[in-house]
């Protein structure tokens, strides 16, 4: 998986050989406080839970991390204070 944050504002899955899979992710409305699940304002990092599969997107400017499963439905989020959310998931 890779965080396109900066360009396309959503994650993007490839398979072991490096193939497209899918992706998932839509621009948040800009006001760095979107509550919709899967809407991003800069997707600044992810990590994946090996023993569940499920993703953890780090949302930064819309304070959370959205945690998905691993085709991209939105599973639950986790919200932050009012600046930007520089969580460094590993």
């Amino acid at each position: 998986m890779v965080a396109d944050g900066y360009n396309g504002t959503r994650v993007v899955k490839f398979d072991k050989d490096g193939n497209y899979l899918l992706s998932w992710g839509e621009k948040a409305d800009g006001t760095r406080n979107d509550t919709r699940p899967g809407y991003f304002h800069n997707v600044h990092g992810i990590a994946i839970d090996p023993e569940t599969n499920r993703v953890f997107v780090n949302d930064r400017y819309n304070h959370r991390v959205q945690i998905f499963d691993e085709n991209g439905e939105f599973l639950d989020r986790w919200r932050f204070g009012d600046g930007p959310s520089d969580v460094h998931l590993f």
